[in-house]
C-alpha cells in the first residue's frame, strides 16, 4: 500500500509541476475575464427580464385594484336600486379579486426581491471584473518587464568585458 501511495504522490507531483509549468498567469486572468463577462451578460439579461415583470406584476395589480373599485361601486349601486343578486355577485366578484390581488402583491414582492438579488450580484460581479482587468495589466507590466531584463542581460552576457579591456588600450593607442 505505502508503494502505491508514494507513486501516487509522485505522479500527482509531476502533474502539478507540468501544469504549473503549462499555466501562464495573464491567459488565465484573460480567461477568467471572459467567463466573468458572460456571467455579467447573463446576469444583466436576467435582470431586464425582472425588470420587465416587475412592470407586469404592477399593470395587474393597479388593474385589480381598478377592478375592485368597480364592483364596489356595482355592489352598492345594486343595493340601492335593491338588486341584491346582483349584489351578492358583485360581492363574490371582488372577493376572487381580491385573493388575486394578494397572490400578485406576493409575487410582485418576490420579483422586487430577486431585482435586489440580482442588481448586488452583478454590482460584485463589475468590481470584480474591474480587479481582474488591473491585475491583468499589473501582470503584464511585469512579463514585459521581465522580457526587458532577459533581453538586457543576454546582451550584457554576449558582450564580453575582458575582450573589450584587451583591445581598448590598442584603440587608444592607435588614436592617439
Amino acid at each position: 500500500m505505502g508503494i502505491f501511495k508514494r507513486v501516487k504522490d509522485i505522479a500527482l507531483a509531476d502533474i502539478n509541476e507540468m501544469l504549473d509549468k503549462m499555466e501562464n498567469p495573464i491567459t488565465m486572468v484573460k480567461q477568467y475575464l471572459r467567463e466573468l463577462e458572460e456571467q455579467i451578460a447573463t446576469a444583466k439579461t436576467a435582470l431586464v427580464n425582472q425588470l420587465i415583470a416587475e412592470r407586469k406584476y404592477e399593470a395587474l395589480v393597479s388593474e385589480l385594484e381598478q377592478v375592485i373599485g368597480k364592483r364596489v361601486r356595482q355592489a352598492n349601486l345594486a343595493l340601492d336600486r335593491d338588486e341584491e343578486t346582483i349584489a351578492q355577485q358583485a360581492v363574490e366578484e371582488k372577493l376572487i379579486c381580491e385573493k388575486r390581488l394578494q397572490v400578485y402583491h406576493e409575487q410582485y414582492q418576490t420579483v422586487k426581491q430577486q431585482i435586489v438579488i440580482l442588481q448586488e450580484s452583478l454590482h460584485k460581479s463589475k468590481v470584480l471584473y474591474d480587479e481582474l482587468q488591473a491585475q491583468k495589466w499589473f501582470l503584464m507590466s511585469r512579463a514585459n518587464g521581465a522580457q526587458v531584463m532577459q533581453n538586457l542581460n543576454r546582451v550584457v552576457a554576449s558582450v564580453n568585458s575582458d575582450t573589450i579591456q584587451q583591445v581598448f588600450p590598442e584603440w587608444r593607442s592607435r588614436c592617439g
